[in-house]
Order: structure tokens, then sequence, then C-alpha cells
């Protein structure tokens, strides 16, 4: 069975804000076949706030094999982070990955295949993919562009951002068997870390913690911030499509 090591790992920058390069991976099964190649878009989970394109405890296990099997490449792609990102960055950087992935990418594997030519990027087969955090990019991804998505895959994502402990935490009650911090320490990692220009793309287990702290005490919405296509409910109300298969 094919694991992340038995991928090939293209790293290029999709864009650079306040001179901060943000990254995404082009991820090559071995003997891939000649294209066209379908595209796996994936976003890391991490409640906004931690992991990264190749935090291998948030990436999916399964899905080195499943684009094996598939030959499909897969683009695994960082975005801006909270508290120092809003909301609305973070689909700005959605948008980024999609226009890189359409206007990049094949001159990548043009590159990349020189010695044995024939592998493109089929853009007309696009699944998106993304656990918790990440399942809300990819739904927000799939809501801006149903008719050229295929397919729309998520676990548990963070899809309702205006309800539940997203609003109104739990009280500091333990979350995944675990304390959260405190509140008070909660608010000073956004006070050390929101400042003007600031950008994060990567988070480690230190980052997690905060991420499940600003849960657990009603933040996590309010870091999202304002913007009219922050809440992926309201789209969908306000007649966004989805792709045919979810």
């Amino acid at each position: 069975m094919a694991t992340y090591a038995d991928l090939e790992v293209i790293t290029k920058t999709y864009k650079e804000v306040n001179g901060h390069r943000i990254l995404l991976d082009v991820l090559v099964p071995q003997d891939l076949k000649p294209g066209p190649n379908p595209l796996i878009l994936s976003f890391h989970g991490g409640w906004f706030v931690a992991g990264s394109r190749n935090f291998l405890p948030f990436f999916p296990t399964w899905l080195p094999e499943f684009a094996t099997r598939h030959s499909a490449i897969i683009i695994s792609a960082d975005y801006r982070l909270l508290p120092e990102a809003s909301g609305a960055e973070i689909l700005e950087d959605l948008e980024s990955v999609w226009r890189w992935v359409h206007d990049s990418l094949q001159s990548v594997l043009t590159d990349h295949f020189a010695h044995k030519p024939g592998h493109t990027a089929d853009l007309g087969r696009i699944m998106l993919y993304g656990g918790s955090a990440g399942g809300y990019c990819a739904l927000q991804l799939a809501l801006s562009h149903p008719d050229e998505v295929q397919a729309l895959m998520m676990a548990y994502p963070m899809a309702d951002v205006d309800g539940g402990w997203n609003v109104t935490g739990n009280g500091g009650a333990d979350m995944l068997g675990r304390a959260p911090p405190s509140e008070t320490e909660v608010d000073a990692f956004v006070a050390e870390n929101k400042k003007p220009g600031a950008v994060a793309t990567t988070g480690d287990w230190d980052r997690v913690r905060m991420g499940i702290g600003g849960q657990a005490w009603g933040k996590t919405r309010g870091w999202l911030g304002s913007g009219k296509d922050v809440v992926p409910f309201d789209r969908i109300k306000a007649g966004a499509g989805l792709p045919a298969k979810v």
C-alpha cells in the first residue's frame, strides 16, 4: 500500500504575502501513468490555527494509495492561519491555489517529466478533499467552482462556523480527552501573534493546543471575522451550488 513516503514531492510557491512565501506541494505517485491525470486538491485541518500542507499527523493516510490507484496527482496547499489572518484572507488563498493549478501546474509537470513526457493535468477531473478546517476550505472552494469540481469529499468539516462551540464554546471542558488552555492563555497567544502584517502558514502541536482553546472558549467564529462569503451555509442559502458528487 502506498504511503506519503512513496510520493514524489515538488514544492512550489503559489503566492507571496508581506514577504512570506505561501507554499503548496505537488505530490506525484510513483509510476504515474501518462496523462491526462486527475487532480486531488487537499487542504489540512488544525482548527484554522495549526497544521500545514506536510504536517503528517493531519495528512490522510488513505490518500497516497487512493491517488496511486487512480493515477491522480495531489496538490496539498498551505493557507494563512488564524488568528494572524482572517476568514476572508483564507478564502483569498484558496482562490489563489485554484488559479495556480489552472495557470502553472502543467508547466511544473512538463519540467518534472521532461525525461518521459506525456503527463498532463486533467482540469476536467478535480476532486476537493479536506478534514476539519480543511473541510471548510474544500467546501468553500467547491461553492466557488461547483461546475468545475467533479467531487467534494470532507471529513468532519468545520462547516457550521456560525454554530456550536465555534460561537458558544464549551466552558473550557476537556476536548479530545485533554483540558484546553485557559482563556487567559488563549488571549495571550492572540495578543502575541495577531499583529499588523503578520503571516503564519504552519503550526505545530503548540498551535494545535491554541486552536482547541479557541474553540473551547468560543473564539473561533470571532477570529474568522466578517465577509460576505466567510460562512458557507449562508452562501448555500443564497443560492451557491455544490458539485454533483459530495
